[in-house]
């Protein structure tokens, strides 16, 4: 006994039984399209591209002055707390603009660095 017995059915091309919610009556496609719906799509597609890039820019130019403002002695608590995030966002923000040299080992002066000459 098939599981679908219980359900409405209908039969497909070969005669065989099958339920009713698989079964395609018709699939169309629109060959007409309205000229001004097409043109009003297309500019807000622009728009939004536009929109998006400016909102990237935007960003880009926050995480820079938020790196800077870190760089500049600025703790990530301090930060987080003036600008409404998280410490934890903020030093992602930070990293993803360059991070910090704070941590950066700086290389010795030339007169420190060891005058042995490599072995060959």
């Amino acid at each position: 006994m098939p599981v679908f017995e219980d359900c409405a059915t209908e039969r497909n091309l070969a005669g065989e039984r099958v339920p009713a919610w698989a079964t395609v009556n018709c699939l169309g496609t629109v060959d007409v399209m309205d000229d001004e719906l097409l043109a009003a799509a297309r500019q807000a597609q622009e728009r939004l591209i536009d929109a998006e890039r400016d909102a990237e820019v935007a960003r880009a130019d926050f995480h820079r002055a938020v790196r800077r403002l870190h760089l500049h002695d600025g703790s990530l608590r301090e930060l987080a707390s003036a600008l409404g995030l998280s410490h934890q966002r903020v030093h992602q923000i930070v990293e993803a603009a360059g991070g910090s040299r704070r941590w950066v080992r700086r290389r010795a002066p030339r007169q420190y660095r060891s005058s042995a000459k490599p072995r060959t």
